[in-house]
């Protein structure tokens, strides 16, 4: 977990508080409640099935406001 840590600090020195990370992957269960606390809206496992999460969770979220 190098990567998101990074980005989720450029997101707050930008002041995107208006946008929502999502992530996805091959993401260790128990990372998940780290990225959570982070600040990451939603994390998408690599064995989430693609019509019910990977397209349906992201919409969902860009419903909803952000913070």
């Amino acid at each position: 977990m190098t990567l998101v840590p990074r980005i989720v600090e450029l997101m707050r020195r930008s002041r995107a508080d208006d946008v929502r990370l999502v992530v996805g992957g091959v993401v260790p269960d128990e990372d998940v409640p780290a990225l959570r606390a982070m600040g990451v809206a939603d994390v998408i496992l690599q064995d989430t099935p693609r019509r019910r999460g990977c397209l349906a969770r992201p919409r969902a979220r860009a419903s909803q406001p952000a913070g």
